[in-house]
């Protein structure tokens, strides 16, 4: 077999060329398929990346807005307490003076009470103690007419 005749040499050669072409076919099949996966996990690290830096932007932003309406809320609460100290100082007030305006009356009571005349006894206004209109005299009951 060491000497192979020309036509045997170049089925050999064309057998090996096949051979390689299709090696390298595989090859370049494997080659795109590495390609495409690799490009497909650099997409989605890429976005897991946007989706994690998104999500620092979204919580940032969050974390601020809610700062934002906590202060809000406070200066809220803190109005609410100034008004209701208002209200309580104006209730205070009012309750003194209410208070003095009622020791002034119970005193002018007092005295009227003091130098309060007695009603006759004809006076249509009973004294106090008295059933209303104890002074005057019953009506006549009307009398059956048949």
């Amino acid at each position: 077999m060491s000497k192979m005749s020309a036509s045997e040499r170049e089925d050999a050669a064309v057998k090996r060329q096949q051979a390689f072409d299709a090696w390298l076919s595989q090859q370049e099949k494997r080659t795109k398929e590495m390609a495409a996966r690799r490009d497909e996990m650099d997409q989605q690290a890429m976005r897991r990346s946007v989706s994690r830096q998104a999500y620092h932007w979204w919580a940032r932003e969050k974390q601020e807005k809610d700062a934002i309406l906590m202060k809000e809320k406070q200066k809220e609460r803190e109005m609410r307490c100034l008004k209701a100290e208002e209200r309580g100082e104006q209730l205070r007030r009012a309750r003194e003076s209410y208070q003095s305006w009622r020791k002034v009356k119970d005193e002018e009571l007092k005295l009227e009470r003091h130098t309060a005349v007695e009603p006759s006894s004809t006076s249509p206004f009973p004294s106090r103690g008295k059933a209303p209109y104890a002074n005057m005299k019953p009506l006549p009951l009307p009398s059956r007419a048949q």
